[in-house]
């Protein structure tokens, strides 16, 4: 089961934006829900039919153009605000993964064994 992502978890980028942006970085989470909390930080959200998801940190590289990206793909069946809740290894912009997460709140997944 994946811990559910939260304002500030790290993101994993394997590249900038742009041709000349090749060194991978760790960015953070930098927008989740204002009234829905696990450990105390706002649940990060995934894109929804009608309105983006939650988007990471910008990332600038010199020489490269300044971008960030929106939560892809999150719970299926599990929502915050009307939108799939994210969790550990969920992606922003389909390369950009979330590497940490909430180590006692979990979202989805088999039960864990006891």
């Amino acid at each position: 089961m994946p811990g559910v992502a939260t304002l500030g978890d790290l993101v994993y980028s394997p590249h900038g934006i742009g041709d000349n942006c090749k060194d991978p970085a760790v960015y953070s989470a930098a927008e989740a829900s204002l009234d829905v909390f696990v450990n105390t930080r706002g649940v990060v959200r995934a894109d929804g039919l009608d309105r983006p998801g939650d988007a990471m940190e910008e990332h600038p590289f010199v020489g490269c153009e300044v971008g960030t990206s929106t939560l892809d793909v999150g719970s299926l069946n599990v929502f915050v605000n009307g939108l799939g809740m994210g969790g550990l290894g969920d992606a922003y912009g389909y390369v950009h993964f979330l590497t940490t997460a909430s180590i006692d709140v979990f979202v989805n997944g088999p039960d864990p064994v006891e």
